[in-house]
């Protein structure tokens, strides 16, 4: 058994104050006092035993005194056991917890071996080393930060290990070591306090490090397997613009040596279109386009590829997804009857929906296009099958019998109609049999005897309103350059939205909803006879506009690209009410697909391990969604801190308190335990029982 030793032997002579009770005690001792009385015979027995019960009182009185003054002299001295043998054994037992990253950056190759690899091996051999009184946990600070394992003995744990893959998400390091910390605080742990951080230590993932705080008493130990320049060239955007070239890739060098010169590839539906030189400097970024080819309706891949010539090959490829959209179904009436197409009213208005439409090697279009004459009006859309959802109708100086009715009935059913005047159209008729249909009333023709200075421009028109969605960003076209000659007087209908006016203020568009369709009159002809604007760059747009407004769709110029995801994360994904609680599947880059369920709302959420092409299949196996998933942007830089770089930028703080009530009154010291506190407490302890004693003894 341990002796007791002093940390200040010297208070000790502190006991000599022990002689001043006793005094007291031999002093203060009760006298008798004789007194002459008849007779004793009814005190003598009571007498006796009242002297024995405070004889004994006064005894343990005196006993309580000097223990009590013992007790506060040894307090003072500092008493502790020093550690036996036993105990020394018990305090070397190791309590770890493993920070384990599991980011991109760590599939980097070094020497061989990926950094992953080499993470797991010196998992392996640390708990190789411990024994089985030893505990183990383990932490991994991939995106989100997550605890994979409490403190267990090392041979349950390997099992976790060896079935651990590679993660492809951002990393934290300063979460995980936030993590490590708390596990080491919830409980009153004995032994080596210790956090072994596992990590390549990229400077992107220890931005939080020098807000941790780490207990003094808590060894940090720290394996690197990063270095603090790693040469990389990685492509860190990919995006959809348009124009000619939509296709915009964002290349980078994290490096300090120039890369030498390599090539981009774009690939686009597994097949590579187009390959582009890239030299760059040291630290330099550039950007690189390219064409997309014609393109089907439906989901397509894009990938923005390089050769794998750097130690990470994981951001060497990018993924993009894009839909081109069904085209709309238009129906165009044409009022004339001619051998050329270019002498056809509708000659402009069919040029900038489906250039090329005659020749058989032209690009899909956005618009799928069926040209009728006004008498075939009426029966085309009252038919049994209503494919169409666009009518574009240029003036007509006869409205064919029924064509009003028709047209009214199509609207309210969800269809859209653009109306045009011009010459030879009457007002009258249109206004009568119209009259459910039109947004506006017409009037009398203006400018037929206008001068050339006298032209009217468009002036004010709702950039809101994806019928110029087209001209919302700056030098995207001028609409007030197109002259305009001749016109109608019109008067909006009460429930009519005027979207567009020329300098005058006189309406130019006007637009009126009817049940679920709508309807547009334009105050100008749909060739040049009223205006020019057909021959401006400025009509393809806007008439594109036109036509997905009426059809109730957001503006597309062209195929419509997804929002990129990112790796190491879960998405959730709306699918819309109509597929509330259906059963779906997930096809993923790698491996076999798996069911999933989408909730009342359509809403699926899904976890996106792994970058590459995503397919969201219904049930019958039709892809309803693709998805593009990159590695997160900042795990290309591969810049890393050193070991003492990193425990430089760490807060240390005092050692964590011992939880529980013993704990606190055997606090530890270098050597063994310490014992006043316990001492201290039953000294108060006999202090209360002395005052006690004390008045039962006088009283």
């Amino acid at each position: 058994m341990s002796r007791v030793l002093f940390s200040n032997a010297a208070f000790l002579a502190g006991l000599a104050a022990l002689a001043i009770p006793i005094l007291i005690h031999l002093f203060l001792r009760r006298r008798r006092l004789r007194l002459r009385f008849s007779t004793l015979q009814f005190f003598v027995q009571q007498d006796e035993k009242s002297g024995r019960r405070r004889k004994l009182l006064n005894w343990l009185l005196l006993a309580t005194r000097l223990l009590l003054l013992t007790l506060v002299v040894a307090a003072f001295a500092r008493p502790y056991l020093p550690d036996s043998p036993s105990s020394n054994d018990a305090r070397k037992k190791q309590q770890v917890v493993f920070v384990l990253d599991r980011s991109a950056s760590m599939l980097a190759a070094d020497g061989g071996a990926t950094r992953w690899s080499k993470a797991k091996d010196i998992l392996r051999q640390t708990m190789g080393e411990m024994g089985l009184d030893d505990r183990v946990a383990l932490v991994d600070c991939a995106a989100p930060t997550a605890t994979l394992s409490a403190l267990v003995p090392p041979p349950k744990l390997r099992p976790l290990i060896e079935q651990l893959e590679p993660g492809f998400g951002a990393g934290d390091l300063g979460d995980g070591l936030q993590a490590a910390v708390k596990i080491l605080a919830a409980k009153d742990l004995r032994g080596q306090l210790s956090i072994y951080v596992i990590s390549d230590l990229q400077r992107q993932s220890c931005q939080k490090i020098d807000s941790v705080y780490v207990p003094q008493n808590i060894e940090l130990k720290i394996f690197s397997l990063g270095q603090t320049n790693t040469p990389n060239v990685a492509i860190s955007d990919l995006t959809l613009e348009a124009g000619p070239t939509p296709l915009q890739a964002t290349v980078a060098n994290f490096s300090d040596q120039d890369a030498t010169e390599t090539a981009l590839d774009w690939v686009v539906d597994g097949g590579t279109t187009a390959s582009v030189p890239v030299v760059l400097a040291a630290h330099a970024t550039t950007n690189v386009t390219g064409a997309l080819p014609a393109l089907q309706s439906g989901w397509h891949q894009v990938e923005a590829r390089l050769p794998s010539h750097d130690p990470f090959s994981l951001d060497d490829v990018r993924y993009q997804v894009l839909q081109v959209p069904l085209p709309l179904k238009v129906l165009c009436v044409e009022p004339r009857q001619t051998k050329h197409a270019f002498e056809e009213e509708s000659f402009f208005l069919l040029s900038a929906l489906q250039p090329g439409r005659d020749e058989s090697n032209a690009p899909p279009s956005l618009f799928e296009i069926e040209k009728v004459f006004p008498d075939a009006l009426a029966g085309k859309l009252t038919g049994a099958a209503q494919p169409y959802q666009i009518v574009l109708l240029p003036a007509l100086r006869q409205l064919p019998e029924g064509c009003g009715q028709a047209l009214l009935d199509f609207v309210r059913h969800g269809g859209g109609v653009l109306l045009f005047v011009g010459d030879g159209l009457s007002a009258t008729h249109y206004n009568t049999e119209l009259a459910g249909l039109l947004p506006a009333t017409m009037g009398r023709i203006e400018g037929e005897s206008l001068a050339f200075e006298n032209y009217w421009r468009l002036h004010d028109f709702d950039a809101k309103s994806t019928v110029f969605a087209a001209f919302r960003s700056p030098r995207s076209g001028d609409l007030t350059v197109p002259e305009f000659w001749r016109r109608y007087a019109l008067t909006p209908g009460d429930d009519a939205q005027v979207l567009a006016r020329f300098r005058d203020s006189s309406p130019f568009l006007v637009s009126r909803t009817i049940g679920q369709g709508r309807v547009l009159m334009a105050n100008t002809s749909a060739d040049t006879s009223w205006s020019d604007w057909p021959k401006h760059k400025t009509f393809v747009p806007w008439l594109h506009g036109v036509c997905h407004y009426l059809a109730g769709d957001e503006l597309s110029l062209g195929p419509r690209p997804e929002p990129s995801l990112v790796a190491g994360a879960s998405a959730e994904l709306e699918l819309g009410a109509t597929n509330g609680n259906q059963n779906f599947r997930l096809h993923p880059p790698v491996g076999a697909e798996y069911a999933v369920k989408a909730d009342e709302q359509g809403g699926i959420e899904l976890p996106l391990e792994k970058p590459g092409f995503y397919s969201v299949l219904n049930s019958a196996g039709k892809t309803i969604r693709l998805l593009a998933v990159n590695p997160p942007q900042r795990e290309s830089d591969l810049a890393a801190f050193t070991s003492s770089e990193v425990q430089a930028q760490l807060v240390r703080t005092q050692a964590m308190p011992v939880t529980g009530f013993m704990a606190g009154m055997l606090d530890p010291v270098d050597g063994g335990k310490n014992l006043w506190r316990v001492l201290m407490l039953a000294g108060a302890l006999f202090l209360v029982l002395e005052s006690v004693l004390a008045n039962r003894t006088f009283a």
